[in-house]
């Protein structure tokens, strides 16, 4: 009896031949699909994230720096693009010589009030007065004051209580610093007060804005 012959091992067609099979994975085109949706999604939430990062300084939004010099107060501050100055005043205000400037977004105002000025008596701030101050001593209430330093010197930062009223009242809370400069430029102006009125700008946002003020270029 001839014994039967081994099965001979057939080599695989050619890669790419007309009777292969492909080794591509059916579901490769549904992976690769479904990784771009979620490219184009994550894409779109950074957008969207980006877009709301421009109300808040130093978050993932372009920021420019304004300079403000004048023979009273100088320094630089990092705003979100598009800030600009809208009021600038040097002058006196109740019998005290001020400098004051006013900056389009976040309801920012900065301004320093002279050595000689009588501050007035502290009592509540609202309807229009936000306070006038040179040292964290002319603060009625101060709330939560933390120590922060600057590039122009250490700051006191707090948060105050503000009020509006017309047929109805309002309360807010605001972010102040006060700067006592290291440098300034004028020596009868040794502090300047940063705040953002109505408390548009978030404490920990205000705060730091604040430590990024810095001396202006010149």
């Amino acid at each position: 009896m001839t014994p039967a012959k081994s099965p001979s091992a057939q080599a695989p067609p050619p890669t790419g031949s007309a009777g292969s099979r492909s080794r591509f994975p059916w579901w490769a085109p549904v992976a690769a699909g479904s990784a771009v949706i979620l490219l184009v999604v994550i894409v779109t939430i950074l957008g969207v994230l980006g877009a709301f990062g421009g109300l808040w300084p130093g978050r993932s939004s372009p920021t420019t720096r304004l300079s403000v010099v004048d023979d009273r107060i100088a320094f630089e501050i990092k705003v979100p693009s598009g800030t600009m100055i809208t009021r600038f005043y040097s002058g006196a205000r109740r019998e005290c010589a001020i400098a004051e400037v006013d900056f389009s977004e976040h309801g920012l105002r900065a301004y320093a009030a002279a050595r000689t000025c009588d501050i007035p008596a502290r009592g509540r701030t609202g309807n229009g007065h936000h306070g006038l101050y040179r040292t964290i001593a002319d603060v009625a209430a101060p709330k939560t004051v933390q120590r922060v330093e600057t590039w122009l010197g250490p700051a006191d930062v707090f948060s105050q209580d503000y009020y509006e009223c017309t047929n109805a009242c309002r309360n807010y809370t605001e972010p102040v610093a006060i700067v006592m400069l290291q440098q300034p430029v004028n020596p009868d102006f040794p502090t300047l007060v940063l705040i953002s009125t109505k408390g548009e700008l978030a404490r920990p946002d205000f705060t730091r804005l604040v430590r990024d003020l810095a001396e202006p270029t010149r």
